[in-house]
């Protein structure tokens, strides 16, 4: 498991906040305070669900797997 790595992106006019990394799964945060799970294998989105539950639980988790709007 790598360490959480944080930066802004600038998306579609939405400024986000990756709060954490591993490989090439990211945890996003929103403006809008919501959170989202985006690209990565298997294993290393399963590595960021296991972060969230020890470090973030307050969070809640949206995932979307092409690196686009959760639901997409």
């Amino acid at each position: 498991m790598l360490a959480p790595m944080k930066s802004t992106l600038l998306q579609t006019g939405r400024v986000q906040r990756v709060i954490a990394s591993f490989g090439r799964a990211r945890l996003i945060r929103h403006l809008n305070g919501t959170f989202e799970l985006r690209e990565g294998s298997p294993s290393e989105r399963q590595d960021v669900r296991e972060w969230v539950s020890l470090f973030f639980h307050e969070a809640t988790l949206h995932e979307s797997r092409n690196g686009g709007p959760a639901g997409s």
